[in-house]
């Protein structure tokens, strides 16, 4: 069986790193988020900034979710894209990411989509049509 190249990536944006120590601070009774799920949503983040050019690199805002995943939602004009990033014990490429997306009325109106992406190469082309209006 052939392997596959990993996708390219892009260096961690500022705007996680400012954001990652609180995913490890939480509340009495919360569970932090898992380090696999963070480090996942680390390749996972710097792959999507990769694969779009710099003009249309949006920014997201991380936060520990449910059970130790971490949701990162991403802000792109006139819509929502909001992932939870799960952890799992495989390698790179192997991703376990929920998403919910909606356009706005100014884009073409959809009801609001969920997806599960098992790969990063899945998720990454998911946010380059998002982002790109597709």
């Amino acid at each position: 069986m052939g392997k596959l190249e990993k996708p390219a990536l892009a260096d961690l944006p500022q705007w996680f790193q400012e954001q990652e120590a609180g995913l490890f601070e939480c509340e009495e009774g919360v569970l932090p988020a898992h380090p696999y799920a963070v480090e996942s949503a680390k390749l996972l983040v710097r792959a999507c900034l990769a694969a779009v050019d710099d003009t249309q690199r949006p920014e997201a805002e991380v936060e520990t979710g449910p059970m130790g995943r971490l949701i990162l939602d991403w802000y792109v004009p006139d819509s929502r894209l909001q992932w939870m990033v799960e952890a799992i014990d495989l390698p790179w490429p192997s991703v376990k990411v929920y998403q919910l997306s909606r356009q706005s009325e100014v884009r073409a109106p959809k009801p609001p989509q969920t997806r599960i992406f098992h790969n990063a190469y899945d998720a990454v082309d998911s946010f380059t049509e998002f982002v790109q209006g597709k």
